[in-house]
């Protein structure tokens, strides 16, 4: 595959201006050529069709690294992207690659610091990444610079171990970080906060899957069938069997298996969104 030089930025932004925004239909069908037939070409399209939006993403990392060198990131990132994109799901591409693209990115700025640099283990790599995340955050917060102290702060974790990572020293991930120093590491903390783009992205669709579905069985249920969705399956605080029985003045039983019903159908709709699912393996990216 051949795409636009990201070398000259200036050129890059009018060549990529000759690619429009593919519509969701467009899109879905070089979606289903490439991945059912490895059409390369298709491929390509859906790359181009979405070379403004790993631009965007690229330029809010702009502070941090070369332009040209983070939008070069950011097209690798929609490539894999795009390699590993499954149609069948029912989601825009996009809603998959934004995770990707974050990820080469991330990645990019972290191998050229001067942490990894000096130190290149995985534990190192992965510190550097959460504390440039969390940094930007607090600035898109707070609409400026921010102290080791504040990122310290938000990262739960001493000063000292934030502003050795920002100076580029060595700072050992097994070593007390805690800020009012208990036994936590850093490294504790890196476990907790890291999360695989593919399972977010996998979290926040399922979630999604179970919301649509809902939507799509209420307006199948009746008045009763509705009642007992919302109270027994949806309330955090669900009723009990009794309560519902008393108040449509039927047995628990009944409740039980209208209930059951219920549940049958959200699911059997859920299994319907889905579709074929994972047909076969992805193609290898060229």
């Amino acid at each position: 595959m051949s795409y636009p030089a990201t070398s000259d930025l200036s050129q890059y932004l009018r060549e990529i201006q000759k690619y429009p925004v593919l519509t969701p239909e467009e899109e879905q069908r070089l979606a289903i050529r490439w991945y059912d037939d490895g059409d390369v070409e298709a491929a390509r399209q859906l790359v181009l069709g979405n070379l403004r939006f790993a631009l965007k993403i690229a330029l809010e990392y702009a502070r941090y690294g070369p332009v040209a060198d983070l939008v070069q990131e950011a097209n690798l990132g929609l490539m894999e992207a795009v390699r590993r994109f499954n149609p069948y799901r029912g989601y825009r591409l996009i809603t998959y690659a934004v995770w990707w693209i974050r990820a080469y990115v991330q990645r990019y700025l972290v191998e050229s610091s001067s942490i990894v640099r000096r130190g290149t283990t995985r534990d190192q790599r992965r510190a550097a990444r959460q504390l440039t995340r969390t940094r930007r955050a607090l600035e898109q917060e707070t609409g400026g610079e921010v102290s080791a102290q504040q990122i310290a702060e938000a990262m739960d974790v001493s000063e000292q171990a934030v502003a050795a990572l920002m100076n580029g020293s060595d700072v050992s991930l097994d070593a007390p970080v805690g800020a009012d120093g208990d036994s936590a590491t850093l490294l504790d903390f890196l476990a907790d906060q890291q999360q695989d783009p593919e399972a977010a992205v996998a979290e926040e669709q399922e979630l999604d899957f179970v919301q649509r579905a809902l939507e799509d069985v209420r307006k199948e249920l009746n008045e009763r069938e509705r009642a007992i969705l919302d109270a027994r399956i949806l309330s955090t605080d669900p009723a009990t069997l009794q309560e519902l029985a008393d108040e449509f003045s039927v047995s628990r039983e009944r409740i039980r298996q209208i209930e059951s019903g219920v549940r049958k159908k959200v699911q059997q709709q859920v299994e319907r969104m889905l579709g074929p699912g994972d047909r076969k393996a992805l193609p290898a990216g060229s």
